[in-house]
C-alpha cells in the first residue's frame, strides 16, 4: 500500500488527507483518511516539518493497513542529500521503517537540479527526494 499525504491549514488548524493506493499505476485509491490537528506550529521556512509533521502522524495513526511506502507534498532532505526536511523527519518518527518520497513543486535553498523532473508540458519541474529506497 502507498500513502499520499497533504495538509491543509486554517489558522493554527491543520486539516491533513491521506489516500491509500494499492500499486504505483492504480487509477483509484482504495481507502481515504482525514484529520484535523488544533494548535500547529506557525511556519518557518526551513523548519516546516514542525507545522506538518504532527497533522501527517496523525493521518497515519488512522491506517489500519501495512504502508510500504508514503509520499509527502514537501522535500526529503532540503538540500537533496543531507539537510533534513520534513521527510527525513516522518522516517525518523516511523523508526526508518517505512520509505518516503517527498516531491516538491518548487526549489528550496540551495537543492540542484539534479532532483528536478519535468512533469509532462508543464514548464515547471517538481523536487523528488526519498529515503528508504533504494
Amino acid at each position: 500500500m502507498i500513502l499520499s499525504v497533504d495538509v491543509q491549514y486554517q489558522h493554527f488548524t491543520g486539516f491533513a488527507a491521506g489516500i491509500i493506493f494499492e500499486k504505483w499505476d492504480s487509477q483509484t485509491e482504495t481507502e481515504c483518511y482525514i484529520s484535523k490537528t488544533n494548535n500547529i506550529e506557525e511556519y518557518i521556512p526551513g523548519e516546516f516539518y514542525k507545522r506538518e509533521l504532527p497533522c501527517i502522524l496523525n493521518v497515519i495513526n488512522l491506517v489500519k493497513r501495512d504502508i510500504q511506502c508514503i509520499l509527502i507534498d514537501g522535500y526529503v532532505y532540503l538540500d537533496g542529500h543531507s539537510k533534513p526536511g520534513l521527510g527525513k523527519y516522518l522516517f525518523d518518527q516511523l523508526s526508518g521503517k517505512i520509505p518516503v518520497v517527498g516531491i516538491a513543486k518548487s526549489s528550496f535553498g540551495s537543492i540542484s537540479d539534479v532532483y528536478k523532473i519535468s512533469r509532462g508540458n508543464s514548464s515547471r519541474g517538481l523536487y523528488v527526494t526519498s529515503i528508504g529506497l533504494p
